[in-house]
């Protein structure tokens, strides 16, 4: 179960954005921009101001309910092609809403200071704040009500932490399609603590990634090794590979609260009540590492990235992937696997052929390439 802080309220911070308005200031650059612009909100809302969670929506329940007609679905695992069909028709509403959660002794003063930022940044002007206060009582039931168990292959899904050891949410639709019923689980679960925004699933870059090593998985490319999760955000795509079979699991990050999260989140899939390891004697290791590494004139590379990893995850954003191609593939072995996401689609073609014009002494080709929304990963392999 999610943790219930010691004070008495949360607050939450709602955001409204009119799109129209926004695309006046924004200009002909509108959806690439707007998207980062997006990421980087979020992003600022969590590192500068202490935001535990955030929802992003455009559409309430009674409007999916009415897209989605007879094919609505009362709890359980969502079926992908379900998502991508709300999603589409959210990103094409007028007005985009978020929520973000604030609890703590600066609840307050935090959800005020955020609020005045927004209205400092340029394209959020138009832009309508609130700020609603909340008993503590109803934090866990607002993450249960807006996070369900996510499919994302027969091999994998993904499950908040707060169905674990309590049974998955059933179903009331009969006509729900068996594959994807609760019933029918996939072969390994990862629990996802939520609320943190270091990734819990809900993001297209998470699922593409997650999608990808389920196709590897699934070809027999993969037998195990090492792999290395760079940038790790929660943890999740590393947890993921240990639970099919990598026997050693490096997760690493410039965010001492991202391993922070992703260590809570290694409790929570391999280890017992009693502490001991439950599923996996090879548990991941977390490693805080500083943003230069791997750059000319960097400190030494920490013994734990010492090697070759036959798979490497790399879900971070464009301007990273360009700045530490040359080191992830020095750290990718012969016929090893990379998985980059963190891509716009339009970003996704120079990024591929940058990595395939790497030096002479390391030669890769393209193995798969898939887009969500607006996003795009894809799975390179080293042949030389």
């Amino acid at each position: 179960m999610m943790t219930i802080y010691d004070d008495d309220h949360y607050f939450i911070l709602s955001l409204e954005i009119q799109m129209k308005k926004w695309q006046l200031v924004a200009g002909e650059e509108g959806d690439d921009s707007k998207c980062l612009a997006l990421e980087g909100l979020k992003q600022l809302a969590i590192e500068s101001f202490g935001c535990q969670g955030i929802e992003e929506y455009g559409l309430d329940e009674a409007e999916v309910d009415d897209i989605l007609g007879e094919r609505a679905y009362s709890g359980g695992d969502i079926p992908w092609e379900v998502l991508e069909e709300v999603e589409k028709i959210q990103n094409s509403q007028e007005i985009l809403r978020y929520k973000f959660y604030f609890c703590g002794e600066q609840a307050e003063s935090a959800a005020q200071k955020f609020a005045a930022a927004i209205n400092s940044i340029v394209g959020f002007a138009f832009s309508q704040v609130s700020i609603e206060k909340k008993l503590n009582e109803e934090w866990n039931k607002s993450w249960e009500k807006h996070y369900r168990p996510i499919k994302i292959s027969s091999l994998l899904e993904v499950v908040p932490s707060f169905y674990q050891g309590r049974g998955r949410p059933r179903e009331e639709a009969s006509d729900r399609p068996i594959e994807h019923s609760a019933e029918h689980p996939a072969q390994h679960s990862i629990y996802i603590y939520p609320g943190m925004g270091f990734g819990t699933g809900e993001h297209q870059t998470t699922q593409l990634c997650l999608e990808l090593l389920s196709s590897l998985h699934s070809s027999c490319f993969l037998l195990g090794g090492r792999c290395l999760d760079f940038g790790c955000g929660s943890g999740i795509l590393g947890i993921a590979a240990s639970k099919l079979g990598y026997r050693e699991v490096v997760l690493c990050d410039v965010d001492q609260a991202a391993l922070d999260n992703s260590q809570q989140n290694l409790e929570c899939n391999f280890l017992s009540t009693t502490g001991s390891v439950a599923e996996n004697k090879f548990l991941p290791q977390l490693m805080l590492v500083d943003h230069d590494l791997g750059e000319t004139g960097s400190a030494v590379i920490p013994a734990l990235l010492e090697g070759k990893f036959n798979l490497i995850f790399a879900n971070i954003l464009m301007n990273v992937l360009i700045a530490k191609r040359d080191f992830l593939l020095s750290k990718l072995a012969k016929e090893g696997f990379i998985i980059l996401s963190g891509l716009l689609k339009e970003q996704v073609a120079e990024v591929r052929e940058f990595y395939l014009s790497a030096n002479s002494c390391i030669s890769c080709v393209v193995i798969a390439e898939e887009c969500k929304g607006e996003w795009a990963a894809l799975t390179l392999q080293r042949v030389v």
